[in-house]
C-alpha cells in the first residue's frame, strides 16, 4: 500500500510539490498551494482531491489544507525517493 502511494505521488511533480508544500509550510489554501506550485488553481483541485481520497490531505471546513499522519509519513518516505 505504501509502495502504491510514494509512487502515486513521485510520479507526478505537481503532487510532489502539493506535499512539499504542506510538509514545510504545514497548511495552505487552494489558491496558496496553486500559487507556491505555479499552477493552475483547477489541476491542484483536482490533485488535492486525489490526495484526499487517498488519505494524504484533510481540509477544514475554511478550505485550509494540511497532511495527515499517512501524508506526513509519506512526505518523508519521498524526500529519498
Amino acid at each position: 500500500m505504501h509502495e502504491e502511494l510514494i509512487g502515486f505521488i513521485a510520479g507526478n511533480p505537481k503532487r510532489r510539490q502539493i506535499i512539499e508544500v504542506l510538509e514545510s509550510d504545514g497548511k495552505a489554501t487552494l489558491s496558496e498551494l496553486a500559487k507556491k506550485t505555479h499552477s493552475p488553481a483547477k489541476i491542484v483541485s483536482t490533485m488535492v482531491e486525489e490526495m484526499e481520497s487517498k488519505g494524504l490531505i484533510a481540509h477544514d471546513d475554511g478550505g485550509v489544507y494540511t497532511l495527515t499522519d499517512l501524508g506526513v509519513e509519506m512526505a518523508r518516505k519521498i524526500k529519498g525517493v
